[in-house]
């Protein structure tokens, strides 16, 4: 175990990664263009704005990254929607990332390099499932 952490806190971690795990597989399969280390960090928003063959595949990966995250977000707090089924949190996450995704397309010009592509856009992807929780809660 990892020092400074209890054993109570190393098994809600693990809970808390299950239970985003049983919203749903992770179907991202490879990096988003661009994300890793040593990429320039314009060559992804270029792909997302270039040509539609580039644009499509590089905004269908950066899709599938956003719902991971919504998937994430919204499974670390599980507990709080109880009387939602696993289709509704799922599309709920659907929803988020498509949200997210908007988001991103729209503030491409705002991301300066500072951090990796595929962190700065899952702030979005967290963000927007933060937001669409909250308001399920409040309508239950």
């Amino acid at each position: 175990m990892p020092d400074g952490i209890s054993a109570g806190e190393a098994g809600l971690h693990e809970v808390h990664i299950r239970k985003a795990d049983e919203i749903g597989p992770s179907t991202h399969s490879r990096a988003l263009p661009g994300s890793g280390k040593g990429t320039d960090a314009k060559a992804v928003p270029a792909a997302l704005l270039g040509p539609p063959a580039a644009r499509g595949e590089a905004q269908a990966d950066l899709r599938t990254l956003l719902l991971r995250g919504a998937r994430f977000e919204l499974g670390r707090s599980r507990d709080s929607l109880p009387a939602m089924s696993d289709v509704e949190l799922d599309a709920l996450a659907t929803e988020a990332a498509e949200d997210a995704l908007a988001a991103v397309l729209a503030r491409l010009d705002g991301f300066r390099g500072a951090s990796r592509f595929s962190t700065w856009a899952s702030k979005f992807a967290l963000h927007e499932a933060r937001l669409k929780r909250e308001v399920a809660e409040a309508g239950r």
